[in-house]
């Protein structure tokens, strides 16, 4: 094989790994931030099933207020 195909060959066979080792590492991150955003997704669903169960426990309803005009006429009621 001539000098400069074996360099071809070699420099390839380098960025093959290089590129396989920051997929591994893209895997590998994908998977942390996957189980970060599921874990943060229960603890939201938890909060806001606390939410829900604690204003009915004090026999309230809990409501979303869209906007300031909402806001400021269920004041004045």
């Amino acid at each position: 094989m001539s000098s400069c195909l074996h360099d071809s060959v070699h420099v390839s066979g380098d960025k093959l790994s290089s590129v396989s080792a920051e997929r591994d590492q893209l895997k590998d991150k994908v998977t942390a931030l996957t189980q970060e955003k599921d874990g943060l997704q229960l603890l939201l669903k938890q909060s806001e099933c606390w939410s829900v169960f604690d204003c009915g426990d004090q026999g309230a309803d809990l409501v979303i207020i869209d906007s300031l005009e909402e806001q400021v006429t269920s004041m004045r009621k």
